[in-house]
């Protein structure tokens, strides 16, 4: 995934610069996921996340199939669970500086 930043290297990393990161990352890895398991291209991907303005003020979105939905939950799921507890690891490693 090229979207994956780490900081193990770092001595002293900016807090606030690791947390970010860690959101940053959970929505690529969340992309990354979807593309493998769905088959989708990156383009297709945020296609099919695209909300479209018709001109009597409805909006379209993009059909998605029951089986999309519902790995994009899953996904979704293991996803911020995995976030949770990065971001709790973080936090307990800067509180013991």
């Amino acid at each position: 995934m090229k979207y994956i930043y780490s900081f193990q290297d770092e001595l002293n990393p900016n807090p606030l610069r690791v947390l970010y990161m860690a959101f940053f990352n959970a929505s690529a890895v969340f992309r990354a996921r979807m593309c493998e398991e769905c088959g989708f291209s990156e383009p297709t991907f945020y296609r099919k996340m695209r909300e479209l303005q018709l001109g009597n003020g409805r909006v379209r979105v993009a059909d998605l199939s029951n089986a999309e939905k519902y790995k994009a939950c899953q996904i979704a799921e293991i996803v911020s669970k995995n976030l949770v507890q990065e971001v709790e690891t973080l936090v307990a490693s800067m509180q013991a500086e």
